[in-house]
């Protein structure tokens, strides 16, 4: 069993072996509970959630926000 921190909410979560409670989102080089990608369909707030902004720019990644201000979690 291997355990993750979910870049959004900060929980650990499980994958593997039998059990994906997340998934590895390589766009942004950190893993994502289904929790909050469930609860975030809309894309995460980055007021409430200034950590993932502030993640994708020290890993020097590029992103935009969707026409509500909000940034999507990729597929």
């Amino acid at each position: 069993m291997k355990m993750y921190d979910c870049l959004v909410c900060r929980r650990a979560f499980q994958i593997g072996p039998h059990v994906y409670d997340g998934r590895w989102i390589a766009q942004w080089n950190a893993s994502v509970c289904n929790s909050c990608i469930k609860m975030n369909w809309d894309g995460v707030v980055p007021s409430v959630r200034p950590h993932v902004i502030e993640h994708l720019e020290a890993e020097k990644i590029d992103y935009e926000l969707n026409d509500k201000g909000r940034l999507d979690i990729p597929v």
